[in-house]
């Protein structure tokens, strides 16, 4: 391990600390442990080169730059509203599948996480649909496509709660639909 005063000293180290800081919250906690798994795999005696400080940061810039898109798309499906929350619960998921051994290591690069946020970005989407859904068929007034900072921009984060209203109300959203089925038909 290198000493605090080469830390101090290295640009490339400094810089890519400085990026890491200022990640989001749910991104930061788990970027250090995400950039493990660029590191190359140890040879026949078991030592592991470190990961190189240069090859870090250029790591931490793309993370930065992906994280702070509003829209994260993947294999050309139609984009989806992204958060930090969405690439936070991406990155425990893909070191948990590392920790598994679930994962061919080392990463080259971020799309792997990106086709993780893609699928969290889309659940969270479906979630938001099926809620706006649900509220028309109940005859609620319609929400704006204001965003909480009221600036025009779409609402992408959900809360735990609000996810879980929208499964609840996609449920009964189903049963009212087969009951009007089941009526239609007899």
């Amino acid at each position: 391990m290198a000493s605090a005063d080469a830390w101090i000293q290295d640009q490339s180290i400094r810089r890519c600390m400085a990026l890491v800081a200022g990640l989001p919250g749910p991104v930061a906690r788990h970027a250090v442990a995400y950039l493990g798994l660029f590191r190359p795999l140890p040879d026949a005696a078991g030592k592991a080169p470190p990961l190189r400080w240069a090859k870090a940061l250029r790591l931490v810039e793309e993370l930065a730059g992906q994280v702070s898109e509003p829209y994260v798309s993947w294999d050309r499906k139609p984009a989806r509203p992204s958060t930090p929350r969405h690439w936070g619960l991406a990155l425990e998921t893909v070191l948990e599948r590392a920790a598994r051994g679930g994962l061919k290591r080392p990463l080259a690069n971020h799309n792997y996480l990106r086709a993780v946020v893609y699928e969290v970005a889309d659940q969270a989407d479906l979630a938001g649909e099926n809620a706006r859904n649900a509220a028309i068929l109940r005859g609620d007034p319609p929400q704006s496509a204001q965003g909480p900072a009221g600036d025009g921009s779409e609402t992408a984060a959900r809360t735990d709660e609000e996810v879980a209203s929208a499964k609840e109300n996609f449920r009964r959203l189903e049963e009212i639909l087969s009951r009007v089925g089941k009526r239609m038909e007899g």
